[in-house]
């Protein structure tokens, strides 16, 4: 499997890695050291921040709800001064608190279709979420923001989308792009081993685990399915960040040489 050329190992980060040292079609190849994608950083041990802070972030754009960040708070150390952008990219079903997520899961369960609220929540982040992909692409743009981390909270869907995007956008080969994305199965599997358990809890034990898997492995129809829409609307990754996000042409060239050498 191809992959960034440095390899990070941490003792609590479960999704942490380097988005470039990917060959382009154009025989180029994608910057190592440039973007990094993650899962929540709310469980850093001391080894994990030795590496960390190898890695000279100067940004962190979190991708998660607000209630995701009150109950698992990024332990950044303020005196490293990264700066630490929240940008929700998210759909409805996931902004629950506690109470609400246990109320859903032992109210009609017979209704709950976790494979269609993973579909949906795919379709709304290529249809209803290209303001905060522009804010993202226009952070990155930023030459003081790079380095730069991008995570969500498990760092497969939300960041694994975003991922693509710019993998995409360096010119990184779709087959290539989704053997990372998938890549996250193999990274975070004990981490939502944890999740499922915790859910089955929270529904009392009234939903079998075979029912949760949807939301808790990452699966390539779903990249297939935004990566395909995309491409339906507006032909090209370059023309839905300029006609879809609003993200300016120039920019888009600018991240482009950055992301490429």
């Amino acid at each position: 499997m191809l992959t960034a050329e440095r390899n990070l190992v941490f003792e609590k980060i479960h999704n942490l890695r380097d988005i470039g040292g990917l060959p382009t079609r154009d025989g180029r190849r994608m910057k190592a050291g440039i973007l990094y994608r993650s899962d929540e950083l709310s469980a850093i041990s001391k080894n994990d921040l030795t590496v960390l802070e190898e890695l000279d972030l100067k940004m962190v754009c979190d991708l998660r709800t607000v209630n995701e960040r009150k109950s698992r708070p990024d332990r950044i150390p303020p005196h490293w001064e990264i700066k630490e952008i929240h940008v929700p990219i998210h759909h409805g079903s996931q902004d629950m608190s506690t109470f609400v997520l246990f109320r859903t899961l032992n109210g009609n369960t017979d209704s709950l279709d976790f494979a269609k609220i993973i579909h949906d929540f795919y379709r709304c982040l290529v249809e209803e979420r290209k303001e905060q992909v522009r804010q993202i692409f226009e952070l990155v743009d930023e030459e003081d923001n790079i380095p730069a981390l991008i995570h969500c909270t498990g760092g497969k869907d939300r960041t694994g989308y975003i991922a693509a995007l710019f993998q995409l956008l360096a010119g990184v080969d779709y087959e290539t792009v989704v053997s990372q994305y998938l890549l996250s199965n193999e990274r975070i599997a004990g981490k939502m081993k944890k999740t499922e358990r915790y859910l089955r809890l929270l529904s009392l034990y009234r939903i079998p685990s075979e029912k949760f898997k949807p939301m808790l492995a990452v699966d390539r129809k779903h990249l297939d399915f935004v990566i395909g829409q995309i491409r339906k609307d507006y032909g090209t990754i370059e023309t839905y960040l300029n006609k879809g996000c609003g993200l300016k042409l120039s920019k888009i060239k600018k991240i482009k040489m950055m992301l490429v050498e």
